[in-house]
This record gives C-alpha cells, sequence and structure tokens, in this order.
C-alpha cells in the first residue's frame, strides 16, 4: 500500500516511502499510511513498531531518557524491548490519552470517529494509561486493554477483547524482530545526514505530474480525516 514520509524540514510536503531504502527518521517527523497499507519502524534493532491502515504517526523525541511517538489516528502495534528504556519511559501519546512503557507487547488504537483511544498489553510487560493531561492512571498488565473516551480518564482495565483482532499482528512482529535483529546496521551520523538529504531532494526532482498526484493523495487522506472529525462532532450534538 502507499506509505508517505513527511520530513520536519518540509512539514507540507512528503515523498512516498521506499521499499527497498530504509529511511532514517529523526524528530518533527511523521509517517502516513493510506489505505490497506502498513509500515515498520525499528529502533536500535531491537524494537520494532508496525503501523496500520490509514494511521499517522509522528516521531515527537528521540531522546534516550524519554523517547516519545504521537499516533495521531490509526493504529500501532509494538514490540519494545525492556531494555531500551532502562534508564527512563518510552511514551506513546494520542490526542487523548498518554502510555508510559518500560517494555512490553503493547498496541494503541485511535478511533476519531469515536473521539476515543484503545491501549493493550498482548502477552508481556506493563503499561500505565493516563489520560491526555496525565489524570487517572490505569495500570495494564498482560492481555489487558483499556479505553480512553475523548475528555474522560481510562476505564478500569479488563482482559483483551477490542484487541483480539490484532494479536495475529503481533504474533507475525515477532518473527519479523529476529529477522531485523540479524541484518541490522548501526548508520554512522554522516550516512543518515546523506539519506536525510537524498528524501528532501526526491520530492523536488519528480516529475511536475507524479509531484501533484502525490500532493492529491495526501490532500485526500486530510480531507478524509476532517469528515471523520466533523461526522464525529455531528454525533455528539446528537446526544446532547
Amino acid at each position: 500500500g502507499e506509505v508517505f514520509v513527511i520530513s520536519r524540514e518540509s512539514p507540507e510536503e512528503g515523498v512516498p516511502a521506499d521499499p527497498d531504502n530504509p529511511t532514517p527518521l529523526e524528530a518533527g517527523d511523521k509517517v502516513r499510511t493510506g489505505a490497506d497499507a502498513s509500515a515498520e519502524i525499528g529502533l536500535e534493532g531491537e524494537s520494532v513498531l508496525e503501523l496500520g491502515p490509514e494511521s499517522e504517526f509522528t516521531v515527537t523525541s528521540l531522546e534516550r531518557q524519554e523517547p516519545s511517538f504521537l499516533v495521531g489516528f490509526g493504529s500501532m502495534m509494538a514490540k519494545i524491548k525492556r531494555m531500551f528504556t532502562k534508564e527512563g519511559r518510552f511514551v506513546v501519546r494520542t490526542p487523548n490519552a498518554v502510555a508510559a512503557v518500560r517494555g512490553t507487547e503493547f498496541g494503541v488504537e485511535v478511533a476519531e470517529d469515536e473521539g476515543q483511544t484503545h491501549v493493550a498489553v498482548f502477552d508481556e510487560g506493563k503499561v500505565a494509561v493516563t489520560s491526555g493531561d496525565g489524570e487517572g492512571e490505569t495500570l495494564l498488565q498482560s492481555n489487558h486493554e483499556t479505553l480512553v473516551r475523548r475528555g474522560g480518564r481510562p476505564v478500569k482495565a479488563e482482559r483483551l477483547k477490542h484487541f483480539l483482532k490484532h494479536r495475529q499482528r503481533m504474533l507475525g512482529m515477532r518473527g519479523r524482530l529476529a529477522a531485523m535483529r540479524g541484518r541490522w546496521q548501526r548508520m554512522p551520523p554522516g550516512r543518515r545526514a546523506e539519506m536525510r538529504q537524498k528524501l528532501r531532494d526526491r520530492f523536488s526532482s519528480m516529475r511536475p505530474e507524479d509531484r501533484e498526484r502525490f500532493r492529491g493523495r495526501l490532500r485526500q487522506l486530510h480531507e478524509r480525516r476532517k469528515d471523520i472529525r466533523e461526522r464525529h462532532r455531528e454525533k455528539l450534538q446528537d446526544r446532547r
């Protein structure tokens, strides 16, 4: 499927991800997936994140003490090595929730049409979930999940139910993480800078018609998201 990388240097532009050449990400970058698309993001060759279809993911910080990411909409599954966060926390935010992780298998799903966030832990680890403003912590342990509604606090943890549909994705990630470890190579700073420049150059070197088609696809994703938000506002008004 279609995967788009929007660099922090060009927030209004972006390029299609290259399936044959990994793209080094930095704080401020976004990754968006289209319908029937997915993307994998590797961290130090020991942790992997998978974005589901129609998702938006932002790298907000890569600080060692507290790496953090934002799932604006869609879904993300993650298998995080415990050592990766031994000095701090691994944090995933959504528009209305915060999940603090210390090495685990977990998932996040943002349902914009309902204005809510689902968070789950699979077979190992723990995740502390709060509202977007840090209120009402719910601690998730293995095979439990919670729900955070817009403007509310996390509900009491319960056994996996909503996330059972994602269990197969998590099982597949275990094998892919093992394969990634075998081929992972740390990229020298100079090489990263070179590949980042190539990322920027790819958009400017596109043919005008390809560039406009790409912009059109991003606009379609943006308009669809606006439509979802509008339908959610209408639902709230009807309930009132």
